[in-house]
Protein backbone atom coordinates (compact mmCIF):
# COMPACT_ATOMS: atom_id res chain seq x y z
CA UNK A 1 0.00 0.00 0.00
CA UNK A 2 0.94 3.55 -0.71
CA UNK A 3 -0.08 7.00 0.15
CA UNK A 4 0.26 10.72 -1.08
CA UNK A 5 2.07 9.55 -4.34
CA UNK A 6 0.88 9.33 -7.52
CA UNK A 7 0.98 6.33 -9.42
CA UNK A 8 2.34 7.96 -12.65
CA UNK A 9 4.72 8.98 -10.51
CA UNK A 10 5.66 6.40 -8.89
CA UNK A 11 5.47 4.11 -11.82
CA UNK A 12 8.22 6.43 -13.35
CA UNK A 13 10.16 6.00 -10.03
CA UNK A 14 10.01 2.12 -10.89
CA UNK A 15 12.43 1.80 -13.23
CA UNK A 16 13.90 -1.24 -13.32
CA UNK A 17 17.55 -1.89 -14.31
CA UNK A 18 17.87 -4.84 -16.44
CA UNK A 19 21.21 -6.91 -17.53
CA UNK A 20 23.62 -4.95 -19.74
CA UNK A 21 21.98 -1.84 -18.50
CA UNK A 22 19.11 -1.79 -20.55
CA UNK A 23 16.25 -0.15 -19.04
CA UNK A 24 12.57 -1.05 -18.86
CA UNK A 25 10.05 1.15 -17.52
CA UNK A 26 7.32 -0.12 -15.88
CA UNK A 27 4.13 0.27 -17.19
CA UNK A 28 5.08 1.38 -21.24
CA UNK A 29 3.85 -2.01 -22.03
CA UNK A 30 2.10 -0.20 -24.47
CA UNK A 31 -1.51 -2.55 -23.11
CA UNK A 32 -3.57 0.86 -24.84
CA UNK A 33 -2.69 -1.13 -28.17
CA UNK A 34 -3.45 -4.54 -29.25
CA UNK A 35 0.19 -6.15 -30.25
CA UNK A 36 0.19 -9.65 -32.12
CA UNK A 37 0.97 -12.48 -29.66
CA UNK A 38 3.22 -14.00 -32.09
CA UNK A 39 5.51 -11.08 -32.18
CA UNK A 40 5.43 -9.92 -28.53
CA UNK A 41 6.56 -13.75 -27.76
CA UNK A 42 9.31 -13.63 -30.32
CA UNK A 43 10.90 -10.21 -30.24
CA UNK A 44 12.83 -7.97 -27.81
CA UNK A 45 12.12 -4.31 -27.90
CA UNK A 46 14.68 -2.56 -26.28
CA UNK A 47 15.87 0.74 -25.40
CA UNK A 48 19.22 0.80 -26.20
CA UNK A 49 20.65 4.35 -26.25
CA UNK A 50 19.20 7.30 -25.13
CA UNK A 51 19.52 10.77 -27.59
CA UNK A 52 18.10 14.31 -26.92
CA UNK A 53 15.82 15.78 -29.98
CA UNK A 54 17.10 12.61 -32.20
CA UNK A 55 15.99 13.05 -35.97
CA UNK A 56 18.25 10.29 -37.84
CA UNK A 57 20.11 7.40 -38.14
CA UNK A 58 22.72 5.63 -40.53
CA UNK A 59 24.84 2.67 -40.10
CA UNK A 60 28.66 2.48 -41.50
CA UNK A 61 28.94 0.16 -44.39
CA UNK A 62 31.67 -1.32 -42.96
CA UNK A 63 28.99 -2.26 -39.74
CA UNK A 64 31.24 -1.22 -37.25
CA UNK A 65 29.37 2.00 -36.60
CA UNK A 66 25.74 4.20 -36.00
CA UNK A 67 25.40 7.26 -36.51
CA UNK A 68 22.87 9.81 -35.04
CA UNK A 69 21.80 13.42 -35.79
CA UNK A 70 19.85 15.87 -33.12
CA UNK A 71 17.55 18.32 -34.07
CA UNK A 72 20.15 21.50 -32.97
CA UNK A 73 22.88 20.32 -35.51
CA UNK A 74 25.14 17.85 -33.65
CA UNK A 75 26.22 14.20 -34.83
CA UNK A 76 27.13 11.04 -32.63
CA UNK A 77 28.22 7.73 -33.48
CA UNK A 78 28.42 4.67 -30.91
CA UNK A 79 29.61 1.31 -32.05
CA UNK A 80 27.90 -1.80 -32.84
CA UNK A 81 29.73 -3.57 -30.44
CA UNK A 82 28.90 -1.11 -27.82
CA UNK A 83 25.53 -1.76 -28.56
CA UNK A 84 25.79 -5.65 -28.81
CA UNK A 85 27.32 -5.16 -25.39
CA UNK A 86 24.99 -2.56 -23.41
CA UNK A 87 27.68 0.07 -23.07
CA UNK A 88 26.67 2.45 -26.08
CA UNK A 89 26.76 5.83 -25.11
CA UNK A 90 26.68 8.66 -27.96
CA UNK A 91 30.26 10.41 -29.03
CA UNK A 92 30.06 13.62 -30.80
CA UNK A 93 31.13 13.77 -33.84
CA UNK A 94 30.81 17.26 -34.92
CA UNK A 95 28.52 20.07 -34.45
CA UNK A 96 27.12 21.48 -37.46
CA UNK A 97 26.73 25.13 -35.86
CA UNK A 98 30.40 25.76 -35.79
CA UNK A 99 30.14 26.33 -39.59
CA UNK A 100 26.70 27.57 -39.70
CA UNK A 101 24.21 29.34 -37.87
CA UNK A 102 21.17 27.03 -37.71
CA UNK A 103 17.32 27.84 -38.00
CA UNK A 104 15.19 25.21 -35.10
CA UNK A 105 11.94 27.02 -35.25
CA UNK A 106 9.15 24.67 -36.40
CA UNK A 107 10.87 21.12 -38.48
CA UNK A 108 13.90 23.53 -39.14
CA UNK A 109 17.40 21.70 -37.91
CA UNK A 110 19.73 19.13 -39.08
CA UNK A 111 17.15 16.51 -40.57
CA UNK A 112 19.47 13.36 -42.33
CA UNK A 113 22.43 12.20 -42.58
CA UNK A 114 24.23 9.41 -45.38
CA UNK A 115 27.33 7.44 -45.58
CA UNK A 116 29.24 7.04 -48.21
CA UNK A 117 28.87 3.38 -49.46
CA UNK A 118 32.65 2.78 -49.64
CA UNK A 119 33.57 3.77 -46.37
CA UNK A 120 35.99 4.16 -44.74
CA UNK A 121 37.97 4.32 -48.28
CA UNK A 122 35.84 7.10 -48.61
CA UNK A 123 35.51 8.66 -45.63
CA UNK A 124 32.24 11.19 -46.68
CA UNK A 125 29.56 12.08 -44.56
CA UNK A 126 26.64 13.77 -45.84
CA UNK A 127 24.15 15.71 -44.13
CA UNK A 128 21.35 17.71 -44.62
CA UNK A 129 20.57 20.86 -42.63
CA UNK A 130 18.88 24.11 -42.45
CA UNK A 131 20.76 27.25 -42.26
CA UNK A 132 20.23 31.17 -41.44
CA UNK A 133 21.95 32.19 -44.59
CA UNK A 134 20.40 35.71 -44.41
CA UNK A 135 20.33 36.31 -40.73
CA UNK A 136 16.65 35.97 -39.81
CA UNK A 137 15.00 32.94 -39.06
CA UNK A 138 11.49 34.69 -39.04
CA UNK A 139 12.32 35.88 -42.07
CA UNK A 140 8.53 35.72 -44.37
CA UNK A 141 9.42 34.55 -47.86
CA UNK A 142 6.67 35.23 -50.36
CA UNK A 143 8.65 35.08 -53.80
CA UNK A 144 12.11 33.38 -55.38
CA UNK A 145 13.46 36.99 -54.40
CA UNK A 146 12.82 37.20 -50.69
CA UNK A 147 15.93 36.36 -48.41
CA UNK A 148 15.37 34.02 -45.92
CA UNK A 149 16.45 30.94 -44.59
CA UNK A 150 17.19 27.36 -46.80
CA UNK A 151 18.70 24.23 -46.64
CA UNK A 152 21.60 22.80 -47.51
CA UNK A 153 22.99 19.59 -48.74
CA UNK A 154 26.98 18.83 -47.50
CA UNK A 155 29.35 16.79 -47.52
CA UNK A 156 31.91 16.54 -45.07
CA UNK A 157 35.09 14.53 -44.30
CA UNK A 158 35.30 12.80 -41.08
CA UNK A 159 38.49 10.63 -39.44
CA UNK A 160 37.87 6.83 -39.08
CA UNK A 161 40.82 7.23 -36.66
CA UNK A 162 39.58 9.86 -34.64
CA UNK A 163 35.90 9.56 -35.51
CA UNK A 164 35.54 13.57 -35.94
CA UNK A 165 34.51 15.35 -39.08
CA UNK A 166 36.98 18.37 -40.02
CA UNK A 167 34.90 21.20 -40.55
CA UNK A 168 36.91 23.03 -43.30
CA UNK A 169 36.43 19.58 -45.13
CA UNK A 170 32.78 21.33 -46.60
CA UNK A 171 31.70 20.43 -50.08
CA UNK A 172 28.53 22.14 -50.73
CA UNK A 173 26.28 20.11 -53.08
CA UNK A 174 23.35 21.57 -53.32
CA UNK A 175 21.05 24.39 -51.69
CA UNK A 176 16.95 25.04 -52.66
CA UNK A 177 14.98 27.97 -52.42
CA UNK A 178 14.49 30.25 -49.23
CA UNK A 179 11.79 28.52 -47.28
CA UNK A 180 8.27 29.34 -47.40
CA UNK A 181 7.19 27.92 -43.80
CA UNK A 182 9.10 26.15 -41.15
CA UNK A 183 7.99 22.97 -41.72
CA UNK A 184 8.14 20.21 -45.09
CA UNK A 185 12.02 19.96 -45.16
CA UNK A 186 12.43 16.34 -45.78
CA UNK A 187 16.44 16.17 -46.16
CA UNK A 188 16.58 12.09 -46.45
CA UNK A 189 19.98 10.97 -47.62
CA UNK A 190 20.62 7.57 -49.21
CA UNK A 191 22.87 5.68 -51.50
CA UNK A 192 21.20 3.53 -54.23
CA UNK A 193 22.33 0.70 -55.91
CA UNK A 194 23.69 2.59 -58.97
CA UNK A 195 26.05 4.15 -56.54
CA UNK A 196 24.35 7.23 -57.09
CA UNK A 197 23.43 9.59 -53.89
CA UNK A 198 19.74 10.56 -53.31
CA UNK A 199 17.52 13.36 -51.39
CA UNK A 200 14.46 14.26 -50.44
CA UNK A 201 13.14 17.47 -50.52
CA UNK A 202 9.71 18.95 -49.12
CA UNK A 203 7.84 21.64 -50.87
CA UNK A 204 8.54 24.43 -47.59
CA UNK A 205 5.38 25.04 -47.51
CA UNK A 206 4.65 25.55 -51.24
CA UNK A 207 1.70 24.10 -52.42
CA UNK A 208 -0.03 26.79 -53.41
CA UNK A 209 2.47 29.11 -54.54
CA UNK A 210 3.32 29.10 -58.29
CA UNK A 211 6.32 29.86 -60.73
CA UNK A 212 6.20 32.54 -62.99
CA UNK A 213 4.60 30.25 -65.62
CA UNK A 214 1.68 29.48 -63.56
CA UNK A 215 3.05 26.22 -62.21
CA UNK A 216 2.84 24.86 -58.79
CA UNK A 217 5.98 24.82 -57.71
CA UNK A 218 5.66 20.81 -56.18
CA UNK A 219 5.13 20.36 -59.97
CA UNK A 220 7.51 22.87 -61.30
CA UNK A 221 10.97 21.50 -62.83
CA UNK A 222 12.73 24.51 -62.52
CA UNK A 223 13.38 24.47 -58.64
CA UNK A 224 13.79 22.15 -56.24
CA UNK A 225 11.11 21.77 -53.93
CA UNK A 226 8.76 19.20 -53.95
CA UNK A 227 11.29 16.75 -55.53
CA UNK A 228 13.41 13.53 -55.22
CA UNK A 229 17.24 15.00 -56.49
CA UNK A 230 19.95 12.38 -57.55
CA UNK A 231 23.18 12.91 -57.74
CA UNK A 232 27.04 11.28 -58.01
CA UNK A 233 28.78 11.03 -54.79
CA UNK A 234 30.61 15.12 -55.45
CA UNK A 235 27.56 16.67 -56.49
CA UNK A 236 27.68 16.31 -60.07
CA UNK A 237 24.84 15.28 -62.09
CA UNK A 238 24.52 11.56 -63.47
CA UNK A 239 24.39 11.29 -67.31
CA UNK A 240 20.91 9.48 -67.14
CA UNK A 241 19.07 11.75 -65.27
CA UNK A 242 15.87 12.67 -67.00
CA UNK A 243 16.00 16.36 -67.04
CA UNK A 244 19.54 16.99 -68.73
CA UNK A 245 18.69 18.14 -72.33
CA UNK A 246 19.25 21.69 -73.71
CA UNK A 247 16.42 23.20 -71.81
CA UNK A 248 18.03 22.33 -68.55
CA UNK A 249 20.65 23.44 -66.22
CA UNK A 250 22.47 22.95 -62.88
CA UNK A 251 20.32 24.32 -59.99
CA UNK A 252 22.99 23.67 -57.39
CA UNK A 253 23.72 27.24 -56.14
CA UNK A 254 20.26 28.55 -55.24
CA UNK A 255 17.77 25.74 -56.31
CA UNK A 256 16.40 27.38 -59.37
CA UNK A 257 17.13 27.69 -62.92
CA UNK A 258 16.21 31.20 -62.97
CA UNK A 259 13.69 30.67 -65.96
CA UNK A 260 10.39 28.46 -65.69
CA UNK A 261 10.67 27.16 -68.88
CA UNK A 262 14.17 25.68 -68.09
CA UNK A 263 14.20 22.55 -66.32
CA UNK A 264 16.79 21.38 -62.93
CA UNK A 265 19.13 19.06 -63.91
CA UNK A 266 19.25 17.59 -60.51
CA UNK A 267 15.72 16.12 -60.23
CA UNK A 268 15.20 12.76 -60.68
CA UNK A 269 11.28 13.09 -58.96
CA UNK A 270 8.36 15.91 -58.75
CA UNK A 271 4.86 16.18 -57.24
CA UNK A 272 5.70 15.73 -53.41
CA UNK A 273 4.64 17.89 -50.62
CA UNK A 274 6.95 16.17 -47.63
CA UNK A 275 8.59 13.42 -48.42
CA UNK A 276 9.81 12.75 -45.14
CA UNK A 277 11.54 9.32 -45.29
CA UNK A 278 12.50 6.75 -48.40
CA UNK A 279 13.87 3.40 -47.15
CA UNK A 280 15.87 1.33 -50.31
CA UNK A 281 15.19 -2.43 -51.43
CA UNK A 282 18.30 -4.79 -50.40
CA UNK A 283 16.69 -7.58 -51.79
CA UNK A 284 17.03 -6.54 -55.65
CA UNK A 285 19.73 -6.00 -57.94
CA UNK A 286 18.57 -2.32 -58.97
CA UNK A 287 18.01 0.89 -57.46
CA UNK A 288 14.22 0.43 -55.57
CA UNK A 289 12.52 2.24 -52.65
CA UNK A 290 9.82 3.55 -51.09
CA UNK A 291 9.20 7.14 -50.18
CA UNK A 292 6.77 7.87 -47.38
CA UNK A 293 5.31 11.01 -47.31
CA UNK A 294 3.34 13.16 -44.64
CA UNK A 295 0.13 13.56 -46.31
CA UNK A 296 -1.91 17.10 -45.86
CA UNK A 297 -5.83 16.27 -43.92
CA UNK A 298 -6.78 13.62 -45.79
CA UNK A 299 -4.87 10.43 -46.70
CA UNK A 300 -1.07 9.59 -45.82
CA UNK A 301 0.56 7.75 -48.48
CA UNK A 302 3.51 5.33 -49.70
CA UNK A 303 4.85 6.13 -52.95
CA UNK A 304 7.16 3.58 -55.38
CA UNK A 305 11.05 4.68 -57.20
CA UNK A 306 14.06 3.99 -58.76
CA UNK A 307 15.38 2.70 -62.15
CA UNK A 308 11.60 1.98 -63.17
CA UNK A 309 10.00 5.70 -61.94
CA UNK A 310 12.74 7.74 -63.66
CA UNK A 311 11.32 11.26 -64.19
CA UNK A 312 8.00 10.28 -61.94
CA UNK A 313 5.14 12.78 -61.37
CA UNK A 314 3.62 12.29 -58.17
CA UNK A 315 1.09 14.43 -58.33
CA UNK A 316 0.80 16.18 -55.53
CA UNK A 317 -0.29 19.28 -54.64
CA UNK A 318 -3.48 17.80 -56.99
CA UNK A 319 -3.18 13.97 -56.14
CA UNK A 320 -3.45 12.45 -52.32
CA UNK A 321 -3.55 8.94 -51.18
CA UNK A 322 -5.69 7.10 -54.23
CA UNK A 323 -7.48 10.35 -55.05
CA UNK A 324 -7.45 13.93 -55.96
CA UNK A 325 -6.46 16.31 -52.91
CA UNK A 326 -9.29 16.38 -50.53
CA UNK A 327 -11.61 13.54 -51.95
CA UNK A 328 -11.99 10.08 -50.08
CA UNK A 329 -14.28 8.45 -52.77
CA UNK A 330 -15.78 9.11 -55.99
CA UNK A 331 -14.54 8.87 -59.64
CA UNK A 332 -11.89 11.35 -58.61
CA UNK A 333 -10.20 8.18 -56.96
CA UNK A 334 -9.95 6.02 -60.44
CA UNK A 335 -6.34 5.90 -61.37
CA UNK A 336 -4.61 8.83 -62.51
CA UNK A 337 -1.85 9.98 -64.97
CA UNK A 338 0.65 10.81 -62.10
CA UNK A 339 2.64 8.38 -60.55
CA UNK A 340 -0.22 6.90 -57.90
CA UNK A 341 1.02 5.95 -54.30
CA UNK A 342 1.42 2.15 -53.60
CA UNK A 343 -0.08 2.48 -50.57
CA UNK A 344 -2.32 4.74 -48.08
CA UNK A 345 -4.56 5.03 -45.28
CA UNK A 346 -6.67 7.54 -43.86
CA UNK A 347 -5.01 10.73 -42.24
CA UNK A 348 -8.66 11.28 -39.15
CA UNK A 349 -8.01 10.92 -35.33
CA UNK A 350 -8.57 6.61 -35.79
CA UNK A 351 -6.04 5.86 -38.50
CA UNK A 352 -2.93 8.28 -38.28
CA UNK A 353 -1.70 11.47 -39.19
CA UNK A 354 2.05 11.14 -40.29
CA UNK A 355 3.55 8.50 -42.12
CA UNK A 356 7.12 8.91 -41.29
CA UNK A 357 10.01 6.34 -40.98
CA UNK A 358 10.12 2.95 -42.96
CA UNK A 359 12.48 -0.29 -43.67
CA UNK A 360 11.91 -2.86 -46.30
CA UNK A 361 12.63 -6.21 -44.38
CA UNK A 362 15.80 -7.81 -45.33
CA UNK A 363 15.03 -11.55 -46.42
CA UNK A 364 18.01 -12.57 -45.09
CA UNK A 365 17.85 -11.18 -41.55
CA UNK A 366 16.59 -14.98 -39.88
CA UNK A 367 13.01 -13.67 -39.37
CA UNK A 368 10.10 -15.79 -39.42
CA UNK A 369 8.78 -16.20 -43.61
CA UNK A 370 5.95 -14.34 -42.85
CA UNK A 371 7.81 -11.12 -43.06
CA UNK A 372 9.95 -12.13 -46.70
CA UNK A 373 9.38 -8.87 -48.62
CA UNK A 374 7.54 -6.83 -46.18
CA UNK A 375 8.33 -3.54 -45.72
CA UNK A 376 7.86 -1.60 -42.26
CA UNK A 377 6.71 1.92 -41.63
CA UNK A 378 6.18 4.23 -38.69
CA UNK A 379 3.27 6.13 -37.84
CA UNK A 380 4.28 9.63 -35.84
CA UNK A 381 1.46 10.85 -34.78
CA UNK A 382 -0.73 8.30 -33.23
CA UNK A 383 2.16 5.91 -33.15
CA UNK A 384 2.66 2.16 -34.18
CA UNK A 385 5.25 0.42 -36.37
CA UNK A 386 3.20 -1.47 -38.98
CA UNK A 387 3.80 -4.15 -41.52
CA UNK A 388 2.47 -4.39 -44.78
CA UNK A 389 3.21 -7.11 -47.26
CA UNK A 390 2.36 -7.34 -51.14
CA UNK A 391 -0.50 -9.80 -52.62
CA UNK A 392 -3.00 -8.17 -51.26
CA UNK A 393 -6.78 -7.45 -51.91
CA UNK A 394 -6.06 -4.71 -54.30
CA UNK A 395 -9.10 -3.11 -55.83
CA UNK A 396 -9.33 0.18 -57.75
CA UNK A 397 -12.15 2.42 -58.41
CA UNK A 398 -15.36 1.92 -59.58
CA UNK A 399 -14.95 -1.71 -58.25
CA UNK A 400 -14.29 -0.69 -54.95
CA UNK A 401 -15.22 3.10 -53.72
CA UNK A 402 -12.75 3.88 -52.07
CA UNK A 403 -9.80 1.42 -53.55
CA UNK A 404 -8.57 -1.03 -51.80
CA UNK A 405 -4.11 -0.89 -51.32
CA UNK A 406 -2.57 -3.78 -53.17
CA UNK A 407 -0.36 -4.76 -50.22
CA UNK A 408 -2.29 -6.88 -47.18
CA UNK A 409 -3.76 -5.18 -44.54
CA UNK A 410 -2.13 -3.30 -42.21
CA UNK A 411 -0.60 -5.19 -39.08
CA UNK A 412 0.34 -3.32 -36.29
CA UNK A 413 3.86 -5.31 -35.00
CA UNK A 414 6.38 -4.98 -31.77
CA UNK A 415 5.52 -1.75 -30.22
CA UNK A 416 2.65 1.38 -30.05
CA UNK A 417 5.58 3.97 -29.93
CA UNK A 418 4.68 7.26 -30.88
CA UNK A 419 7.16 10.16 -32.58
CA UNK A 420 9.25 7.29 -34.46
CA UNK A 421 11.35 9.57 -37.00
CA UNK A 422 13.59 7.38 -38.42
CA UNK A 423 13.88 3.21 -38.96
CA UNK A 424 16.57 1.21 -40.30
CA UNK A 425 18.26 -2.58 -40.19
CA UNK A 426 21.54 -3.22 -39.01
CA UNK A 427 23.89 -4.89 -37.15
CA UNK A 428 23.33 -7.09 -34.17
CA UNK A 429 25.43 -10.16 -32.93
CA UNK A 430 25.80 -11.65 -36.14
CA UNK A 431 22.03 -10.89 -37.57
CA UNK A 432 20.21 -8.04 -38.11
CA UNK A 433 17.74 -6.00 -36.15
CA UNK A 434 15.80 -3.22 -37.09
CA UNK A 435 16.35 -0.16 -34.59
CA UNK A 436 14.31 2.77 -34.71
CA UNK A 437 14.50 6.33 -33.22
CA UNK A 438 11.81 8.15 -31.47
CA UNK A 439 11.41 11.68 -29.50
CA UNK A 440 8.73 10.42 -27.14
CA UNK A 441 8.93 6.88 -26.18
CA UNK A 442 5.69 5.70 -23.91
CA UNK A 443 4.35 9.36 -23.53
CA UNK A 444 7.88 9.60 -21.63
CA UNK A 445 9.91 12.65 -23.63
CA UNK A 446 13.00 11.76 -21.35
CA UNK A 447 12.85 8.34 -23.02
CA UNK A 448 13.47 9.38 -26.29
CA UNK A 449 16.53 7.53 -28.32
CA UNK A 450 17.21 4.44 -29.91
CA UNK A 451 15.41 1.95 -29.95
CA UNK A 452 16.05 -2.09 -31.03
CA UNK A 453 13.84 -4.45 -31.93
CA UNK A 454 15.63 -8.03 -32.02
CA UNK A 455 14.07 -11.65 -33.68
CA UNK A 456 14.72 -13.96 -30.22
CA UNK A 457 12.49 -17.09 -31.15
CA UNK A 458 11.96 -18.82 -28.01
CA UNK A 459 15.45 -18.11 -26.56
CA UNK A 460 15.67 -16.22 -23.69
CA UNK A 461 15.12 -12.37 -23.63
CA UNK A 462 15.74 -9.61 -20.89
CA UNK A 463 12.96 -10.10 -17.86
CA UNK A 464 10.51 -6.98 -18.17
CA UNK A 465 8.81 -6.10 -15.17
CA UNK A 466 4.89 -5.44 -15.24
CA UNK A 467 2.59 -4.32 -12.31
CA UNK A 468 -1.02 -3.63 -12.34
CA UNK A 469 -2.61 -0.72 -9.88
CA UNK A 470 -5.74 -0.98 -8.40
CA UNK A 471 -6.45 2.90 -8.58
CA UNK A 472 -5.06 5.17 -11.09
CA UNK A 473 -6.69 8.22 -10.74
CA UNK A 474 -7.38 10.23 -7.26
CA UNK A 475 -6.85 13.14 -5.10
CA UNK A 476 -4.23 12.38 -2.12
CA UNK A 477 -4.02 10.81 -0.26
CA UNK A 478 -5.08 7.83 -2.38
CA UNK A 479 -4.50 4.13 -1.40
CA UNK A 480 -3.60 2.27 -4.37
CA UNK A 481 -2.69 -1.85 -4.08
CA UNK A 482 -0.30 -2.98 -6.90
CA UNK A 483 -0.07 -6.53 -8.38
CA UNK A 484 3.26 -7.61 -9.93
CA UNK A 485 2.20 -11.38 -10.32
CA UNK A 486 1.45 -11.53 -14.13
Amino acid sequence: MMRGLSVAAWLLAMAVVLPNNKISFVGANHADIEVDEVFEGEFEDQLVMLADSPTDLQFSPDGKYLFLTQKEGKVFYTTIEDLDNGDAVPKQVFDVNVNHDLCFNGARGLSGIGVHPEFPSKPWIYLFHNMNKHGDCAAEVESDTDEGPVNRLSRYIIDPNTMKIDPDSELVLFEPPPLFAQSHNSGDIAFGKDGMLYITVGDAGTRVKENDDGVTMPQALDRLVGKIVRLTDDGGIPADNPYTGSDSTRCNKNGLSGNPKIKCQEIYATGLRNPYRFAFNPNVDHTHFYINEVGRNMWERILEGGDDHKGANYGFPFRQGPCDTGKTEGKTCQPSEFDDAIHWYAHDEEDGGACTGGAFYPNDAGWPAEFQDGYFFAEYAYGGIYLISPGGEGCAYPKCDPPISPFTPTKKTFSATKKVVSIQFGPHKGGQAMYYMTRDHAGNKGNAGLFRIAYTGSSNRNPKAFIEADNTVGFAPLTVSFDGTQ
